[in-house]
């Protein structure tokens, strides 16, 4: 009797499928030094070493995770993708690479398969945070804003003492406008944790939000005033002594500017300190004092657009055209899409009569972004009526007023009607505007525009 061995796979076969030690060792040296080279800064280096990695040993799930890692750092994300679904069918229980596919599909918007790649990661390990919160977040992305929060309450039951599991819960409140429960879970996060100056400002900003509608605005601020404070006894900051001042209310002018003092004995050189004291003085009128400010802001940063645009308001408040024109126009240089800016120049041109076709040219290039903009159809309307383009302005004043009429749209087309010859449209517009606002022919006298023409 013959004995006849069991069929298998050959000791060759075997050798070849199974890498000897050295092969193995090799390979793991090549992924230390890859690792090492993309920390350094050195992508090509540390890809041409996780290749070395991955042909010393083809089945080493860790030179395939690594690989993946640096090919997506160097932005070949399918390269990667295709590494990291390898990686797991050689180690199905590595969540690196779960994790890394799911970052993958989220950059590129493909919510389905970021999901998928997650919750395949909790399968593994459901009590994993970091996965939780990444889950969390992928719902509040994909638009299940809802799941989001309930899978953020599970979370937070199940790391009760977590800091950042609360806060992805209050994140979560937060997207699906329950931003009272979003405060109420900052709030018991800072009870837990008392000496967190992030936490304290956390819940600071969001009182100042004013967003829980079940609370008075003012006691939500009043709130945020005192946990301002908290947070600067714990870590002063010149951000939370700005944030402060803001959180005060009007009538408490002496603590905001004792407040944006001590953040500019912090940060004497802060721009955004300095702007902010500025704005603050504007807030209250005291323009002279707002200038020097902003001026200041300004002479470090010239391109700042929230200082022109204060410095312009300011300007206007003190009647200096020239110098606001000037602000106006380098914020349409700088914002050459800004349909406001563009706007408010050309009515400030239009309104004293000053280079009309520069005026019409500003005009024309916001309503080319917003072509239905009212507040711009006015302005250019008044352009017109100001060069004698009567029809132009009749035109224009009809666009602004599809729905609903008001004074100053009114009165202006009543001027171009009357210059048209039509006196009974152009009287019965005059009077309908007057009849909403009793000074507006002493307004339009102001622009150099009255009901008879000037003799020239």
């Amino acid at each position: 009797m013959i004995l006849l061995a069991a069929p298998g796979i050959s000791e060759a076969a075997q050798a070849k499928r199974k890498p000897t030690a050295a092969k193995a060792a090799a390979a793991e040296g090549h992924i230390v030094r890859a690792m090492a080279l993309s920390q350094a800064g050195q992508p090509a280096q540390a890809l041409a070493e996780a290749q070395a990695a991955v042909r010393a040993n083809p089945r080493s799930a860790k030179a395939l995770t690594t690989r993946g890692f640096i090919l997506a750092e160097a932005g070949d994300k399918d390269g990667a993708l295709t590494d990291f679904a390898a990686a797991k069918v050689l180690d199905p229980r590595d969540v690196r690479n779960y994790a890394a596919a799911a970052l993958i599909y989220a950059d590129r918007k493909d919510f389905p398969q970021a999901l998928a790649a997650i919750n395949a990661l909790l399968e593994i390990e459901p009590a994993n945070p970091l996965a939780q919160i990444m889950h969390v977040s992928l719902l509040q992305s994909s638009g299940d804003k809802a799941q989001a929060v309930q899978r953020a309450q599970a979370y937070a039951a199940m790391h009760p003492d977590s800091v950042p599991t609360a806060q992805v819960l209050a994140e979560a409140y937060t997207h699906n406008d329950q931003h009272d429960k979003a405060i109420e879970v900052v709030r018991a996060t800072v009870a837990k944790s008392p000496d967190n100056a992030e936490l304290q400002d956390d819940l600071a900003q969001r009182l100042l939000e004013c967003k829980d509608k079940t609370v008075p605005c003012p006691a939500q601020r009043a709130e945020a005033v005192e946990v301002f404070g908290k947070a600067i006894a714990l870590t002063p900051t010149a951000d939370l002594y700005i944030d402060r001042a803001q959180a005060r209310p009007l009538s408490d002018r002496d603590g905001k500017f004792a407040d944006l003092n001590a953040a500019l004995v912090l940060e004497p050189a802060s721009q955004f300190a300095i702007l902010a004291r500025g704005a603050t003085y504007f807030n209250y009128k005291e323009l002279e004092k707002a200038l020097v400010d902003v001026d200041a802001a300004l002479a470090i940063d010239p391109t700042d657009v929230e200082a022109l645009a204060l410095r312009a308001r300011i300007y206007d408040g003190q009647g200096k055209v020239d110098a606001q024109l000037q602000d106006l126009d380098a914020l349409t240089a700088l914002l050459p899409d800004n349909v406001q800016h563009l706007n408010n120049a050309c009515w400030l041109r239009a309104t004293h009569k000053r280079e009309l076709d520069r005026a019409l040219a500003q005009c024309n290039a916001a309503l080319k972004i917003d072509a239905s903009n009212r507040v711009t159809l006015d302005s250019r309307a008044l352009v017109h009526l100001q060069m004698g383009n009567w029809d132009e302005a009749l035109a224009d004043y009809n666009a602004a007023m599809p729905q609903q009429s008001y004074a100053v749209a009114l009165y202006g087309r009543g001027i171009a009607k009357l210059r048209k010859g039509m006196k009974k449209e152009g009287k019965a517009d005059l009077t309908s505007a007057k009849k909403l606002d009793k000074g507006i022919a002493k307004t339009f006298a102001g622009y150099g525009i009255t009901r008879k023409p000037k003799k020239k």
